[in-house]
């Protein structure tokens, strides 16, 4: 018995010193803890950190290594394998001299350990990390340009980007008006700054490149609209041939007094379908009646067969003032939608040789080519709030609106709040549109399966400008945000890592602040890579940014901004950073589209016109040098005529017939 009690009385002891040391120990992570955070708080450039960096919690693990948490916004600097060694350094010095040397040491930035902020882009030295590359897939074009007089080898032809330009005219309910999202700053307003980038700027970069774009804004600045469509004629604007094709599934209608709200224009109506043919003898002329001559963008729909025989090759050829285009549309993705094929400029009045689009059953695939109806022009909003329209072109309006007239689907992308703050449903809405388009697996949140329209989306990006006043004539300058985190988790659906997040970010900043910083001011600043949940970086299940630009208050940007140079480099340097975070993370070479020519002149010399430019080459880019130049020449009204050279010609000799040319 008294054997028993000895050894019992043994135990508790071990027990208690143990429990005692673990209760030390614990005290001693405490105490280091709060050394840390002073430290970090008096020293955080020492060790590479923002001021915004914490230390969350610091714990020995079960390897005995001294585990330090930071927040996450701990990685807001950029850092390069040359920081993540100087940091470990002085942390580890840091641990060694408050009692843990013999332990080691674990860096953690939010979930990620602190090497994994380094870019795979970036990495010299380090492995490239396998989770953050994306699953590999056949390129896919919705669109492409039958008439497109060369071949894209190295830029951006299979790859999808959605961006938009932040804010829009919105409906408030609390006030039962409409109003801008931001306010007005100077003559300004930031809803309308960003649209005067993104649309003339970006995206004609990203298209010229070969993407796919796609808007949750209406992209044409066209104040008038012209529907066509054989259920609903609009005036002198008809269709011819449809007779021969057969009544399929739900389509767009068109409603000239517009719609409520959430009334989805795509399924009040019908769509067409005719089996295809290797002739094309079975062809619709959708015809417009322009209001007034201009340019126009032009946009189709067409429907989901439901024997699931939709062709990847229907044939459209737009007749415009400046002759024809053709384009293959790709029909197994993008139904029930607008798609937009390009800007062309109409005469005014009912023409079918210049102001019409004709989709042919022409097709070298068995199956069925759908139609839906045709639209030029962005024209002005549609959509009712209590009973009234906005009043202002759709161009301007926020993008919960454009999306309803595109047959999104409300409650999972633009109306999740139970219809009762637009406000909200707007910067929910964008990345959420950018999921339907892509689909399943990585579709809309509340419904990740979703079929949503088959489009694969390689990235999306926010472009937004922010308020804010410095003294004399510096700058706020180019913030990034990006979620290292989704909705629920830290991996994209399908496996890929939410850090590819970050690579996206760091690629886009650097590119913009090297180039701002060489063509206009050295000391433009870098400011934050803000790893936060903001619904527009949180919400996509498809790498994606938020770019603050520059602040829309401060003079010193302002002036900057108000030069089509400045925002001409800005936009071309997100695009660089787009194509070099797709080509690196798909193991593919890219080059840069070449600069705009210099001193473009025509010289009369008699009979002969002489064309004469000076090629311009990129100091910042050595793959946007040009091979050679395409110009087109117009004769009276007829077809473009194109002339191609394969060497950088800086002088064309045309021959002028008075009055022809």
């Amino acid at each position: 018995m008294r054997s028993i009690k000895l050894t019992f009385l043994f135990i508790l002891t071990l027990f208690a010193s143990s429990l005692i040391a673990q209760q030390g120990m614990d005290n001693k992570v405490k105490e280091f803890r709060k050394k840390l955070s002073a430290e970090l708080k008096s020293n955080y450039k020492l060790y590479n950190f923002p001021s915004a960096a914490r230390v969350d919690t610091v714990y020995i693990d079960k390897n005995k290594n001294l585990t330090v948490v930071f927040n996450r916004r701990s990685s807001g600097n950029v850092l390069r394998e040359n920081d993540i060694t100087s940091t470990t350094g002085r942390l580890t010095q840091f641990k060694d001299k408050n009692g843990f040397k013999e332990n080691g040491l674990k860096i953690f930035v939010g979930a990620f350990e602190l090497k994994e902020m380094v870019p795979n882009y970036y990495r010299v030295n380090m492995d490239q990390d396998p989770l953050r590359l994306p699953a590999e897939r056949n390129k896919f074009s919705l669109v492409s340009n039958e008439d497109r007089p060369y071949d894209i080898k190295y830029g951006l032809t299979g790859r999808n980007i959605v961006v938009w330009n932040s804010h829009g005219w919105y409906y408030s309910h609390e006030d039962d008006r409409w109003q801008w999202q931001r306010a007005r700053l100077w003559g300004a307003v930031e809803d309308l700054l960003t649209t005067s980038m993104v649309v003339p700027y970006l995206v004609p970069m990203l298209e010229n490149a070969g993407a796919g774009v796609f808007l949750p804004r209406e992209r044409d600045f066209q104040t008038r609209e012209v529907i066509v469509d054989n259920e609903n004629p609009d005036g002198k604007s008809r269709v011819e041939g449809f007779e021969s094709w057969k009544t399929e599934g739900k389509g767009f209608l068109n409603i000239p007094d517009g719609y409520d709200a959430n009334v989805n224009p795509f399924r009040l109506g019908t769509f067409i379908k005719t089996m295809t043919s290797s002739m094309g003898e079975n062809k619709l002329r959708y015809i417009a009646d322009i209001p007034e001559e201009g340019e126009y963008a032009v946009y189709v729909a067409y429907g989901k067969d439901s024997d699931s025989k939709n062709i990847p090759d229907a044939l459209y050829t737009v007749y415009h003032a400046g002759g024809k285009t053709s384009f293959r549309v790709n029909q197994t993705a993008g139904w029930g939608t607008w798609i937009y094929l390009g800007t062309f400029k109409f005469p005014k009045g009912s023409d079918r040789e210049k102001a019409a689009v004709v989709l042919s059953n022409k097709s070298n695939f068995e199956g069925n080519v759908t139609s839906d109806a045709v639209r030029f022009g962005g024209g002005m909003g549609v959509v009712k709030r209590n009973g009234k329209t906005s009043g202002k072109p759709k161009f301007v309006e926020a993008a919960r609106y454009y999306l309803q007239y595109s047959g999104v689907e409300d409650t999972l992308v633009y109306n999740m709040g139970k219809d009762i703050d637009d406000y909200v449903d707007d910067y929910r809405s964008r990345a959420e549109y950018a999921n339907w388009l892509n689909g399943a697996p990585a579709g809309p949140n509340k419904q990740k399966d979703n079929e949503g329209l088959k489009i694969p989306i390689d990235l999306t990006m926010a472009w937004h400008t922010d308020a804010g006043i410095l003294g004399a004539d510096s700058t706020i300058g180019t913030l990034m945000i990006y979620s290292s985190v989704g909705i629920d988790t830290t991996i994209f659906p399908g496996g890929r890592s939410r850090m590819a997040n970050r690579d996206l970010a760091d690629i886009v900043q650097s590119q913009i602040v090297d180039d701002i910083r060489y063509h206009f001011d050295k000391k433009w600043s870098r400011r934050e890579l803000m790893d936060a949940n903001y619904a527009e970086a949180v919400r996509g299940n498809i790498p994606g940014i938020l770019l603050e630009l520059l602040s829309h208050q401060n003079f010193a940007e302002m002036k900057f901004f108000w030069d089509p140079k400045f925002r001409f480099t800005a936009s071309r340097a997100i695009y660089k950073g787009m194509i070099k975070f797709i080509s690196h993370a798909n193991k593919e070479k890219y080059a840069i589209q070449p600069l705009p020519v210099n001193g473009f002149s025509a010289i009369l010399d008699g009979q002969n016109v002489n064309l004469v430019w000076e090629p311009v080459t990129d100091p910042l880019e050595p793959t946007a040098s040009p091979e050679g130049y395409i110009v087109y020449r117009r004769e009276e009204m007829e077809a473009l005529i194109m002339v191609h050279l394969p060497v950088p010609t800086v002088l064309l000799t045309v021959t002028s017939r008075k009055g022809k040319s």
